[in-house]
């Protein structure tokens, strides 16, 4: 997921939410889950969130965290950009990586 604007048309990405709720696990496992759960709404080959938002919503026993983005296939963007257009692009963005998140 990236935290800056990008210059990529919206034209192949699809509109998902997800979200976990936070009642024994930690915040940070909360928000992979919800990424996950974004990204699974797109379909199993969808692995990159643009332009995504992270919510809480406070309930009664619990937090939600609620995750908002454009799902796109990293392979496309690969394939419309080329292999050193799509680093380039990663080298100049911060990156939220689900996968990093879950280790801290």
């Amino acid at each position: 997921m990236s935290n800056k604007e990008l210059n990529i048309q919206n034209t192949d990405g699809i509109k998902v939410s997800g979200y976990s709720n936070a009642w024994f696990k930690s915040q940070r496992r909360a928000v992979k889950e919800a990424t996950d759960n974004a990204l699974k709404q797109a379909g199993a080959e969808y692995d990159l969130l643009i332009n995504g938002t992270i919510e809480m919503e406070y309930k009664v026993l619990y937090i939600r965290y609620r995750v908002n983005g454009t799902a796109y296939k990293s392979s496309d963007l690969i394939n419309k950009y080329g292999k050193v257009g799509f680093e380039k692009w990663k080298k100049e963005k911060t990156i939220f990586d689900r996968n990093e998140i879950a280790s801290e």
